[in-house]
């Protein structure tokens, strides 16, 4: 039950014994005991506690959320675990009569904050007003914490936000645009993709930089370098470093036999910097059907510091993520498109990795996070929380 949940309740079980009739103890006056909140209401926020873990090979089974819907996370080194989403908070719980206790009235759906810290799990205060929704979360290499989210204005719109956690409290502030990725940098640093372009947001300033054709992936190297990846048309991926205040761009991957599908177009879906001669990228080819779908083709390409090498698959129907983290060990993990489940790349090989059920049927847009410096990786549902520790 939340703290919220429990204040109303109170408050409620208050009002009703100060209007009864007569002062407590008087003759003739009916005692009036505290209404017991509804257990059974389809509203309640549900139990903190992860389930018992249970493992399928490397993978186990961390916990079900039950009392949010998570979006987003990320691990530390120190292994504290950083999960974003939405929970719903009640609003106004009234007496049902029927069944003698407090119910739900209304609720609304707030960003929520969940912390994994030396093993116990902890719910974070969100920021104060940046959490009507929270989507992302980053941790910057020198371990500061972002969340990124909406404010509701008094219009009605969304405005984008982002607040840094300062070990005690929430610093927030308002995006000037509607990101289409964002990377925390440091403390006062943030990065985000802007209608295609890398736009770096520095002490209230903004910069905006050009080094490929169509940004769309924001990532960071182990040396805290920024790096960015785009497509130019439907036949091109370039990818760019920003060393030392300057942009250097890897040559591009040129995809081979794109006049054998009908106006082609190409989306970027992740992309790992394992090190400067070791950049990973994840995009798929669609184009038009004659049945008007908009099937497929999965690319997974690697530069190894002189030149591209990649691989198309076989037709699908993209729905998974296309996440991909370092394992830790030269190979990668990846968020596949086409069942939207989990595979290990190694050695030259794409092993599909089976995750332990859960209890509940999570969704298969799989986030992905590995704790740097270690082969420990992380992998989020809309649901549930796996992990190979």
């Amino acid at each position: 039950m939340s703290g919220i949940w429990r204040s109303s309740a109170l408050a409620l079980a208050f009002l009703l014994c100060a209007c009864s009739t007569g002062a407590p103890g008087a003759p003739g006056a009916a005692p009036v005991a505290a209404k017991p909140t509804c257990d059974d209401d389809p509203w309640s926020a549900g139990s903190d506690e992860p389930l018992p873990a249970d493992r399928v090979g490397d993978w186990r089974h961390v916990r079900t959320f039950t009392d949010g819907r998570p979006a987003d996370m990320t691990v530390l080194r120190d292994g504290t675990v950083w999960v974003v989403g939405a929970g719903d908070v009640a609003l106004k719980p009234y007496v049902d009569e029927e069944r003698g206790c407090l119910a739900v009235n209304d609720t609304e759906s707030r960003g929520r904050v969940w912390r994994l810290d030396a093993g116990t799990w902890r719910l974070v205060t969100p920021p104060r007003t940046c959490a009507d929704s929270l989507t992302g979360v980053d941790a910057a290499a020198d371990g500061s914490i972002w969340v990124f989210g909406a404010r509701q204005t008094e219009d009605g719109a969304d405005q984008p936000c982002a607040a840094r956690w300062d070990g005690t409290s929430w610093a927030e502030r308002t995006l000037p645009m509607e990101p289409d990725a964002e990377l925390a940098a440091g403390s006062a640093e943030l990065w985000t993709i802007d209608r295609e372009r890398p736009t770096q947001l520095v002490g209230g300033k903004i910069f905006r930089h050009e080094p490929v054709a169509e940004a769309g992936l924001l990532a960071r190297g182990r040396d805290g370098a920024v790096w960015v990846a785009g497509t130019r048309g439907a036949g091109r991926v370039q990818v760019a470093r920003r060393d030392r205040g300057a942009w250097r761009r890897l040559p591009d991957l040129i995809l081979p036999r794109l006049r054998e599908y009908t106006k082609p177009w190409l989306e970027l879906d992740g992309t790992v910097v394992t090190a400067p001669d070791d950049v990973w990228v994840v995009a798929h080819l669609s184009w038009y059907a004659e049945d008007e779908s908009e099937p497929g083709r999965q690319i997974l390409a690697r530069w190894n510091g002189s030149a591209w090498s990649s691989r198309m698959g076989e037709e699908i129907v993209p729905i998974g993520s296309g996440e991909i983290v370092s394992d830790g060990d030269g190979g990668v993990w990846l968020a596949d498109l086409d069942h939207g489940g989990l595979e290990h790349v190694t050695g030259g090989r794409r092993e599909p990795v089976t995750l332990p059920a859960p209890t509940r049927d999570g969704g298969t847009d799989l986030r992905l996070s590995q704790r740097p410096g270690s082969r420990e990786v992380w992998a989020l549902d809309d649901q549930n929380l796996w992990s190979t520790r």
